[in-house]
């Protein structure tokens, strides 16, 4: 079965929010916590599964001390936009 783009999106964007929530400290239910979700809704978030809303990116950015732009630019398959990190 293939993918939609959007799936695709959702996975490049889940691995960007583990590997930030990783470099943070964070575990899996303290960011569940803070974005008021349940463990398994925000592991669905990481793995791809859910896309996460652009609340609950503003929410991560503040708890990972980045910008919300990090997220996108981390997750994209652009060479050029991965290089202005």
């Amino acid at each position: 079965m293939t993918k939609t783009k959007e799936e695709l999106v959702n996975q490049r964007l889940g691995k960007t929010i583990a590997r930030r929530r990783k470099a943070a400290g964070y575990t899996q239910d303290e960011v569940a916590e803070r974005l008021d979700i349940g463990k398994e809704a925000f592991s669905r978030i990481e793995r791809g599964i859910a896309g996460a809303s652009v609340y609950k990116l503003f929410v991560l950015a503040d708890m990972f001390e980045c910008g919300i732009e990090s997220f996108l630019i981390e997750g994209s398959r652009r060479v050029t936009e991965q290089v202005e990190l």
